[in-house]
């Protein structure tokens, strides 16, 4: 969590041009930032120069700009983070602290600057936990029943602390009841004052099977041995009673652009009767949607690492990817650099320092088709402190 310290506004700042400008900073929604900017005193224009949003120092580095624009007869403007958050940045942090400046410098003069600031931010740690709870169902089983997280069981209506994830839940057998099918995909997310509930039932002396697809506008069907024919098909977690124990098969439909799971549209399943038998099945699409939560990072001094996640509704699709390289904000003029990357991170080595690169990432499917552009990750290489302290002092000397 992220919160400015003390007043969002400031004048305090130095400068060859004395107080020459004021900024206030904000904190949207989703982290990103906004400063708005405006000349002091407030009828005064801003000449023609460049204005840049600054963090750990008032002094630019290639590492430390957030946004910058160039000024000219304007009484104020907005320099903003744009897509970039503030886990994103990699400012020094020290005592969970973030310090923003903004800078000033004349177009017509190179001795002639002004900035404002630090404003604050601080950083909080969120406690990195939410909370399961269980309800099984019917009340006739409610004492002897237990839900399962691996070898620990807990008793309906128990509240269970976890950490964020994707969880698997079993269910403990009991005499005369068919207990439910394995619960996959149980999604706990950081607790905001509500946690996660479900709820299970058993049923009495119940033969049946559930088949959990992706996508869930899939169907299945089960060959029902007694009757010596296919079920109707069936849509994704549909229970299908009165079925005789022993092995048999379940068949997927085809559809159209996407792989069978497994690539083949039959497979073996065994119906035990002791709880309702479960499968998940996974088709995969032929033109994969894009990974998530893709990140280039601004920190390091020999490359940039562009890594990303699997989408988790086709993890167990055999996907590989493509990485697309741009100087400026445009997935359609984008330059591939890395091609059938097996992985979920890739190192661009074939970059300079004091230059942004974007980035998108592509998804690509054993038929060798590609899905569309990820979101956009802004990078670039850091200069190493030898590089830094030569880059002031050119910057001091072009000066003189």
């Amino acid at each position: 969590d992220y919160n400015i310290v003390g007043s969002n506004s400031t004048i305090s700042g130095g400068g060859s041009l004395g107080q020459y400008l004021k900024f206030s900073l904000f904190i949207d929604d989703t982290d990103s930032i906004r400063a708005l900017v405006v000349r002091n005193p407030d009828e005064d224009q801003f000449e023609a120069g460049n204005m840049t949003l600054l963090f750990d120092s008032s002094v630019i580095t290639p590492s430390n700009r957030i946004d910058s624009k160039t000024t000219k007869n304007q009484y104020e403007m907005m320099l903003d983070s744009g897509q970039q958050r503030l886990c994103d940045f990699n400012p020094e942090w020290i005592d969970n602290k973030m310090k923003v400046y903004v800078r000033y410098e004349s177009e017509n003069d190179e001795e002639s600057f002004a900035y404002a600031g630090p404003i604050i931010i601080n950083r909080t740690p969120l406690d990195d936990y939410g909370h399961l709870t269980v309800f099984l169902t019917p009340s006739e089983i409610a004492d002897q029943a237990q839900w399962c997280l691996g070898d620990r069981c807990f008793s309906s209506g128990h509240k269970e602390e976890l950490s964020p994830g994707i969880y698997h839940i079993t269910f403990t057998t009991v005499p005369g009841w068919t207990a439910p099918c394995e619960a996959r995909n149980i999604r706990i997310q950081r607790d905001e004052g509500v946690g996660t509930k479900e709820s299970f039932s058993y049923y009495s002396n119940l033969c049946a099977a559930q088949v959990e697809l992706v996508p869930d506008f899939a169907r299945w069907r089960i060959w029902q041995t007694e009757k010596q024919e296919w079920s109707k098909w069936n849509k994704s977690m549909e229970l299908i009673p009165g079925l005789d124990p022993g092995m048999t098969q379940i068949e997927f439909e085809g559809i159209d652009d996407w792989t069978y799971p497994g690539s083949n549209p039959k497979r073996n399943f065994n119906v035990t009767c002791e709880r309702i038998d479960y499968a998940f099945a996974n088709y995969c699409p032929h033109y994969p949607s894009p990974p998530i939560k893709v990140r280039a990072t601004k920190h390091l001094h020999d490359k940039v690492l562009i890594s990303w996640e699997r989408n988790p509704a086709f993890l167990d699709c055999n996907f590989v990817y493509d990485v697309y390289r741009n100087s400026v904000n445009d997935s359609g003029s984008a330059k591939r650099i890395v091609q059938n990357v097996d992985g979920d991170m890739y190192s661009d080595h074939d970059v300079i320092y004091d230059q942004s690169y974007y980035y998108w990432v592509k998804a690509k499917s054993v038929s060798d088709f590609s899905g569309s552009f990820s979101a956009v990750a802004l990078g670039h290489k850091k200069l190493s402190q030898s590089l830094i302290f030569q880059f002031q002092i050119q910057r001091h000397v072009s000066r003189s």
